[in-house]
């Protein structure tokens, strides 16, 4: 009863601010939910498009504890975010995403044994290209700070492995990805999703887009590929290396649970000290973190 006097009057409150959004086309709503309360916005206008904040430099880390009481799996994501979109640069993305995933699945979940489940995939947030590498753990067999940096000798093991790649192999590699871009749309939902989310939603409007593709991977080179990956992986000087790791840690104490009314996220120190040391920083306060961005 408390919440919904609570969010009358948040609502009565915000009645003459937000007429002029309402006037515009745009409304909002509160939603009491089990784990708190929902705000949603709603509406369009071309005048406020998606805003995509920039990873400083280097290295960030979100450890948290996780919520769940009996779930014994902590789990690793890390974010590598790159640069504006191009469609040449999504080749050179989609290209890597096809040389690498193998090689990380049968390194860390087939013989480290890291985790059940690996996954690698390329990510595009609103014209901001970038990928990600997620991994599911045993808590009680690994910890998240040992899995990240197993990861990143793994993106160190990528490097040479790109670097040493024969150009008759790089060419298989192109032939395999210009294949799944000659695939055909089976339904006529998959031409509807194709080109009404991918395009029109995203704003792209590229209806040849398979085309086009083919042809830039076509004429990409492994030295293009190369030079790509050197900017976005290591963190020498003023490359381009941005990396958020958000590590989620499964509970030691299955009966210190929080409270309703305190589900606040719990930070947790670095286990590691030599970790501690080197240059990376560790997010303490998620709005201090996304204020200075």
């Amino acid at each position: 009863m408390k919440t919904i006097v609570f969010l009358e009057l948040i609502d009565s409150s915000l009645i003459e601010t937000a007429h002029a959004a309402t006037r515009a086309g745009l409304s909002y709503e509160f939603q009491i939910e089990d784990k708190g309360i929902k705000f949603a916005v709603s509406g369009y206008n071309e005048k406020l498009p998606f805003h995509v904040s920039q990873l400083p430099k280097g290295e960030n880390i979100c450890l948290v504890e996780s919520f769940k009481p009996n779930d014994s799996y902590s789990v690793v994501e890390n974010y590598y975010q790159c640069e504006p979109y191009s469609l040449k640069k999504s080749i050179i993305l989609d290209t890597i995403m096809l040389i690498l995933e193998c090689p990380l699945t049968k390194t860390l979940e087939v013989e480290e044994q890291l985790g059940e489940s690996v996954y690698f995939m390329s990510k595009d947030v609103h014209g901001i290209l970038g990928f990600t590498i997620i991994v599911d753990t045993e808590s009680t067999k690994y910890t998240t700070q040992y899995i990240n940096n197993r990861v990143d000798e793994f993106l160190k093991y990528a490097s040479d492995m790109l670097v040493n790649m024969s150009e008759q192999t790089f060419e298989e590699e192109k032939r395999r990805l210009i294949e799944t871009k000659k695939c055909d749309d089976v339904k006529l939902d998959d031409e509807v999703d194709r080109n009404w989310y991918n395009e029109i939603v995203d704003e792209y409007y590229m209806f040849d887009r398979s085309k086009r593709e083919i042809e830039v991977i076509e004429q990409l080179t492994i030295g293009e590929v190369n030079e790509w990956w050197k900017q976005h992986i290591f963190s020498d000087g003023e490359q381009n290396f941005r990396k958020l790791s958000l590590q989620v840690v499964a509970r030691k104490n299955k009966d210190d649970l929080p409270k309703d009314k305190d589900l606040s996220f719990k930070f947790l120190e670095c286990e590691d000290e030599n970790q501690e040391k080197e240059s990376r920083c560790f997010v303490k306060n998620i709005t201090d973190f996304k204020n200075k961005l």
